[in-house]
């Protein structure tokens, strides 16, 4: 329950600044717990943390989909929602898609070994949901492999889509891509 809380009020401090901005000191100031008790809880320390809270939103962001796919009967308007929400996570989003491009940093530079492995983990959490929601709504006419495949197609774009948004000063044309990916996951799956 503590653990929830600081990785609640780590996220915060995570959207609003930097990763250098989250680290055992400034929860400790924001809690008032002591840095021993900290380190009890997050024994590898900031990194923990900061892996903690991308995890976290994550979990929301995946809990959001499941949310709005679960208010509707219609199929197809499930395959919908599900891509879009997959694809389009830098439209509603992109301060956590922004923190992606400082963690790949790191592991690029080969600087923090926790953290390649914790966002790899996540990745792999995102890919899994996608398969496992695909499933709760349709029936899959397409092997294991073409179904992973496709997850992590899903589960990609939503990064190099927010890299695009940077690049071209967020003149992205989100309705369009939506659509085309809307058409591309219904024909793939094809829902009934």
């Amino acid at each position: 329950m503590i653990k929830d809380k600081i990785v609640r009020i780590a996220l915060v401090k995570l959207l609003k600044g930097s990763m250098e901005d989250i680290s055992l000191l400034y929860i400790s100031e924001v809690t008032g717990l002591k840095i021993e008790r900290l380190n009890e809880i997050f024994p590898s320390g900031n990194n923990e943390i900061i892996m903690d809270a991308v995890e976290y939103a994550g979990k929301q962001w995946i809990e959001s989909i499941k949310e709005e796919i679960n208010n509707t009967e219609d199929t197809k308007i499930k395959v919908r929602i599900l891509s879009g929400g997959y694809a389009l996570g830098s439209e509603e989003y992109p301060e956590s898609l922004s923190v992606y491009i400082d963690l790949w940093k790191l592991i690029k530079d080969n600087k923090e070994p926790y953290i390649k492995e914790r966002l790899k983990a996540i990745y792999l959490m995102y890919m899994q949901e996608f398969i496992n929601i695909i499933k709760d709504i349709c029936p899959v006419f397409v092997s294991e492999e073409e179904l992973y495949a496709y997850s992590l197609f899903m589960t990609v774009l939503s990064d190099a889509i927010h890299i695009q948004s940077i690049l071209l000063e967020n003149e992205v044309n989100y309705k369009a891509i939506k659509k085309v990916i809307e058409k591309i996951s219904l024909n793939y799956f094809q829902p009934k």
